[in-house]
């Protein structure tokens, strides 16, 4: 099994952070959930769920049977995940999968014919050109987090303009780094950072500009 998965810094808050035996339990499951619906043993299992046992999960975790028992009690409690349970297994599904990991695939007809595939496996999307991906939502976490804005989305216009940079050798953290400085600029500041968005950093002379000051 390979990939990554999506671990949202809101995870600090959770009820649950601090009770060792679940926080480790939930994280587990988020981990062995399929990505995309898969066919097992004639049983179709859906996106975001998993066959287990709570002896599975004992040994690959090193926690006792009744550890086990009683996180997987605490996540019910709270509509973490979803039990049900037979004779031989357990059926495990992440009640909220698809918002703890956002996928945003698209594949284009011309992409298909030109055989660059998109590899998807939970909500990373990586592309066989090896053009890191962005994360539109922790983006616009960051942005708001840093600018004190409370932007919805980000605009497909700054999308295209951030994937251009991407090809153009620019990382993440330039972004970042783009974005913390230009609120820290004088100009912006004058103006109430009001000239301060997605789009003005996602261009390439502003993100070469404001990524490389220190």
């Amino acid at each position: 099994m390979s990939g990554y998965i999506s671990l949202h810094r809101k995870l600090l808050d959770w009820e649950w952070y601090n009770d060792k035996n679940t926080k480790v339990l939930f994280i587990h499951c988020l981990l062995k959930a399929n990505w995309e619906d898969k066919n097992w043993q004639g049983i179709l299992i859906k996106r975001g769920s998993f066959i287990t046992s709570i002896d599975s999960l004992s040994n690959e975790l090193n926690l006792t049977n009744q550890n086990i028992r009683t996180s997987l009690s605490k996540l019910e409690k709270t509509n973490e995940i979803v039990k049900t349970s037979t004779n031989k297994n357990t059926l495990l599904t992440l009640a909220k999968y698809d918002e703890y990991q956002n996928i945003e695939v698209k594949v284009t007809n011309e992409q298909q014919t030109n055989n660059k595939q998109l590899t998807t496996t939970n909500n990373i999307i990586i592309k066989k050109e090896n053009i890191e991906p962005i994360n539109w939502l922790v983006l616009l976490d960051y942005f708001n987090e840093i600018t004190g804005k409370k932007c919805k989305v980000v605009s497909e216009k700054a999308k295209s303009q951030f994937k251009a940079r991407l090809k153009e050798n620019f990382t993440k953290d330039d972004i970042a780094n783009a974005i913390q400085n230009a609120f820290n600029d004088k100009y912006h500041k004058e103006n109430n950072h009001k000239y301060l968005t997605l789009e003005f950093i996602s261009r390439a002379d502003k993100l070469e500009r404001f990524s490389t000051q220190k």
